[in-house]
């Protein structure tokens, strides 16, 4: 969905600040429904019990001596939509989902390139936030540790047999204190 654009130039435009507080509601919430519905400033008659507030035909009257906005057959059209007013036209939005659509094929399809060519290692992997926090030390030591797993192995138990995996003894020690 587009973004609706009030610049702050606005702020300096005597036609615009010298609105009714009816007449500024209803031309910016006008605005943003024609950018919602990527209608390029053309607003139908029909569509105006749509709009969440009820446009006064004085408030609207007052926007269309601006020159903003025009009396058109069925309807109202913001004049300048993507020029004086700074709205993106439908065309230019459809043309930027174009092109992120294609982009993002074309990231998806190098991302499946890679990751078919070169396998996953411990080596290859990307360093995790842990491995930031780690010092060299540790670092070696989680290493080891991954290398003894991949020999290793871990036990394997067969469900419904009754074989657990074994326990060490307990000591009545904190094991977590003798880490520090």
């Amino acid at each position: 969905m587009p973004d609706s654009r009030l610049p702050d130039r606005w702020l300096h435009d005597v036609d615009l600040m010298t609105l009714s507080p009816a007449a500024w509601q209803f031309f910016t919430v006008a605005l943003m429904f024609c950018n919602a519905r990527e209608s390029d400033g053309s607003l139908r008659d029909a569509e105006l019990r749509m709009l969440p507030i009820d446009p006064r035909p004085e408030a609207i009257a007052e926007v269309v001596a601006t020159g903003r906005i025009q009396r058109t057959e069925g309807g109202y059209q913001f004049v300048g939509w993507d020029k004086s007013l700074g709205q993106t036209a439908a065309a230019a939005l459809e043309a930027r989902r174009d092109a992120n659509r294609a982009r993002q094929a074309a990231k998806r399809a190098r991302d499946a390139r890679a990751a078919e060519s070169a396998p996953v290692t411990r080596e290859s992997r990307a360093p995790s936030r842990r491995d930031s926090r780690m010092t060299p030390k540790e670092r070696t030591r989680q290493g080891q540790d991954e290398e003894a797993t991949a020999t290793t192995g871990w036990p394997t138990a067969t469900p419904g047999s009754g074989s657990t995996f074994p326990l060490p003894p307990y000591d009545g020690t904190d094991p977590r204190k003798d880490a520090a």
